[in-house]
């Protein structure tokens, strides 16, 4: 199972809409994701202009993509601290196939995927893709808790949508369809009653039997969740 953790406004608002909201790497919370270590062999050129590089790079490429963060592991408390605002939130729960090609598992390296200039790649070729999924798949060992996989598709998709993020917000973002896969709903420990009756009720009208809903508990021993009815 793989497990996207929400605050409990977009959480809700996910399931009543039936869309997932993709996230685009310009706008992640860590500020090394995806971006190269740009390196020359001349000392003559500045690393001031190559770590320069590697911000527009990023922005240039990465600018297409949309991604949706999962988890393999909705027993983290960093995770529901971090993601489902201060375990308030939710984590939709989908019985995904780990061996599809979009589905990349990230790594936790304590170096940074880097690139020679000195030698630029080719566009559109094996080697310059493979250097791209290397930067979208490589993360610090600071995040390894989140036990990270990610839903990688590009802008132009056939299921992808660009929509308003509100009636009251006009900037837009990338969505896609709930997947068909959604099977279970797990409450935050702090999740409020009203959120709760709200999911309930969603479940209930819009999904049916086939999604359940649990919810997170403390554990008596450990330090991470339990997951009850």
């Amino acid at each position: 199972m793989m497990y996207r953790i929400l605050p409990p406004k977009y959480g809700v608002k996910s399931l009543i809409s039936g869309m997932l909201k993709l996230g685009n790497v310009l706008e992640f919370n860590d500020p090394y994701d995806s971006l190269l270590s740009l390196t020359h062999p001349d000392p003559r050129v500045p690393q001031s202009k190559l770590d320069e590089g590697a911000a527009k790079q990023r922005a240039l490429q990465f600018g297409s993509y949309g991604i949706l963060c999962l988890t393999e592991n909705p027993e983290s408390t960093c995770t529901w601290a971090h993601y489902a605002q201060n375990h308030t939130g939710l984590a939709l729960g989908f019985d995904l196939d780990i061996s599809r090609s979009d589905l990349i598992k990230i790594k936790y390296l304590t170096s940074r995927p880097y690139l020679d200039i000195a030698r630029p790649l080719e566009p559109n070729t094996d080697e310059t893709t493979q250097r791209i999924m290397t930067c979208l798949e490589t993360k610090s060992p600071d995040w390894e808790y989140g036990s990270e996989r990610r839903l990688i598709v590009r802008e132009n998709d056939p299921q992808v949508f660009r929509r308003r993020l509100s009636r009251n917000d006009s900037r837009t973002a990338l969505f896609i369809p709930m997947p068909p896969e959604l099977r279970v709903v797990i409450l935050g420990y702090k999740c409020s009653a009203g959120d709760e009756a709200l999911v309930r009720k969603t479940i209930n009208n819009r999904y049916g039997k086939k999604v359940r809903v649990m919810r997170c508990a403390l554990s008596s021993v450990t330090f991470s969740f339990e997951i009850t009815n």
